[in-house]
This record gives C-alpha cells, structure tokens and sequence, in this order.
C-alpha cells in the first residue's frame, strides 16, 4: 500500500495517484518498481456492473485485505488465538460492506451464469 510506505510523500507519485482516482488508469512511465506496474483500477461498482453485463448472477463482492490491512500490530493479534478470532468476526462482518470495498487493495467479485 502507496501510502503505508511513504510515496505519498513523493511528488511525482501523488500525481500518479491523484490521476487514478480520476479514472482508474495508473501509469508509470518511470520504470520505478516501486511505483506499481500499468494498470486500471476498478471502482467495486464497476466491476459488478460488468459482471451483470456479461450475463451473470452477482453473487458476492468481497475485499481480499479489507480492513485487516490498516491494522499495524496484525502479526500479534494473529498470533493470540482469542485475538485472531475477534479479528476474524470483525473482517467477515465488513468484507462485503459496499463502503468499504473501495478501500481495499484487492477484491473478489463471484457471479454465476444462470
């Protein structure tokens, strides 16, 4: 995540960055590894209108990190077996949250053909 490890920061990726929320075309014309590779980036709503568009049934969206991914101390929650259940019912609780999917740097999006 960009702005975990610092690029925010950077000048040259913040307007990479301001442009993909414009419309979803990332481009790195540097080469800088750190910048990410060429890509779009779908808005959830996007994704799950092309999806019905295709023909399928939507039958679920959900985030890949979700909220789990902001969480600093990830690795001792983990490791508590209550903690890591605690975590657990807070991720499956939001995973599907239309608010959230957005914040997510990967989501799943199921449909099935009828």
């Amino acid at each position: 995540m960009a702005s975990k490890r610092g690029y925010i920061a950077d000048d040259h990726f913040a307007e990479l960055a301001a442009q993909d929320l414009v419309d979803g075309q990332h481009r790195n014309p540097t080469g800088q590894r750190g910048y990410f590779t060429t890509a779009f980036f779908h808005h959830p709503d996007e994704i799950q209108t092309e999806v019905t568009e295709a023909g399928y049934n939507l039958q679920a969206a959900v985030a890949v990190e979700s909220v789990g991914s902001f969480i600093n101390n990830f690795d001792t929650l983990w490791e508590n077996p209550t903690l890591r259940e605690r975590l657990l019912q807070f991720i499956r609780a939001v995973e599907s949250e239309p608010a959230v999917l957005g914040a997510t740097g990967h989501m799943i999006t199921v449909g099935r053909k009828p």
